[in-house]
């Protein structure tokens, strides 16, 4: 194997070959020195840790989903439809939206139906 020929990344430090042997050489051996070997238990033990201050982060992250409205969906789709018309977006994708958005009116209009009088008495 040619020692010129390394793998190396574009954010990687450029180092010369009289480095490279010297760090293969003993150099490593004294890099490796200076982290704590870590047995198996010691491993999964700081894992768990690790895994629980993550559950702790999570808890206090609880958001509350509201539901989005048909007239906000209507207002929504209102100006994203002016936004792909504005960009040239192709006339299938346009009429889509737009499908959608006679669909979201549809859906206000339904809650907005009249009632009947005998809707507000009793049935016995």
């Amino acid at each position: 194997m040619d020692s010129k020929c390394m793998l190396r990344g574009p954010n990687d430090p450029q180092i010369s070959e009289a480095e490279a042997q010297e760090w293969a050489a003993g150099g490593a051996e004294s890099e490796l020195q200076r982290y704590e070997v870590l047995t198996d238990e010691e491993i999964v033990r700081a894992a768990m840790c690790e895994d629980d201050e993550e559950d702790e982060d999570n808890s206090v992250e609880i958001l509350k989903i509201t539901k989005v409205g048909n007239s906000e969906a209507v207002g929504a789709l209102n100006t994203v439809l002016k936004w792909a018309e504005d960009n040239e977006f192709d006339s299938h994708e346009v009429m889509f939206l737009r499908r959608l958005r006679d669909r979201a009116f549809e859906m206000k209009c339904e809650n907005y139906k009249q009632k009947s009088i005998t809707d507000f008495f009793k049935k016995n």
